[in-house]
């Protein structure tokens, strides 16, 4: 009967061994693991939309110079497909391009395609025309905006699926959605994007929300890292409290490290 168990016990190391033999970005409690080492993430966020694609290399450059080994990106819907199913992938809107000049550089990539990316940007990155389309509900288990946002993430992974690590590129991870639990709680909807981004992506997902109770566990997915934005040392806190599904556990990431206040005007 040992013996037995000893095979056993065995067989399921070597299973271990396997997966992380052939996962090249992965993690366990508390470390990020890329190719097998531990990997300390000092990320920044720099979206290439946001800035002239002349300057790219140059931006790219000076972010590898601070110390930087990870370039946090959103990419903003509403310019890469401003009408529905027309698709514009030149000068700014050239995402792969960015991600090919940042691994030149030394940067890997940490992509938050949305669909809601943030409240500074004009209706959270959504293109207007989502407006036109009968019964539409945005950020919502609703079936218009499910199937408008599976086509843009599906046309987004065309783009930059074989920029992905488990392919030899520079993403790490992707993130679902953005702080939705400082809008909501419907885990129908966040189930479905995640069943989504699942089918267009093979890195890890992560999902990046404030550090309260309420936020945690309206933005929380199952099987999907939760992390937080803001104050360090509340957020960190506040995750290992509230977020109790251990497969949603793992190192802890400020995913937004606010430097001042933002200030709308």
């Amino acid at each position: 009967m040992e013996g037995s168990i000893s095979r056993f016990l065995l067989l399921v190391f070597s299973l271990l061994s396997v997966v992380r033999a052939i996962d090249p970005f992965t993690y366990d409690n508390d470390t990020f693991i890329l190719h097998g080492e531990p990997y300390l993430l000092r990320g920044g966020q720099m979206d290439p939309q946001h800035i002239p694609h002349e300057l790219w290399p140059d931006r790219l450059e000076k972010a590898r110079g601070m110390g930087l080994n990870t370039i946090f990106s959103y990419v903003f819907w509403d310019q890469l497909e401003p009408t529905q199913g027309s698709w514009d992938n030149t000068g700014n809107n050239d995402i792969a391009k960015y991600f090919r000049l940042a691994q030149e550089k030394g940067l890997n990539i940490i992509l938050r395609p949305g669909p809601y990316v943030c409240a500074e940007h004009e209706w959270g990155g959504f293109p207007a025309w989502l407006s036109e389309i009968p019964g539409m509900v945005v950020r919502d288990n609703n079936k218009p905006f499910l199937e408008a946002s599976k086509a843009f993430i599906n046309r987004l992974a065309e783009e930059v699926g074989d920029l992905q690590v488990t392919n030899g590129g520079p993403i790490l991870m992707v993130q679902i959605e953005n702080e939705y639990g400082s809008y909501g709680s419907d885990h129908e909807y966040l189930g479905a994007l995640k069943d989504i981004f699942t089918a267009a992506f093979d890195v890890p997902f992560y999902t990046n929300d404030g550090g309260t109770q309420a936020m945690l566990e309206g933005g929380q997915i199952s099987g999907v890292l939760a992390e937080t934005d803001g104050d360090v040392y509340d957020g960190f806190a506040a995750r290992d409290k509230y977020v109790t599904d251990p497969t949603s556990l793992g190192p802890q990431l400020d995913g937004e490290y606010y430097m001042s206040v933002v200030v709308y005007h």
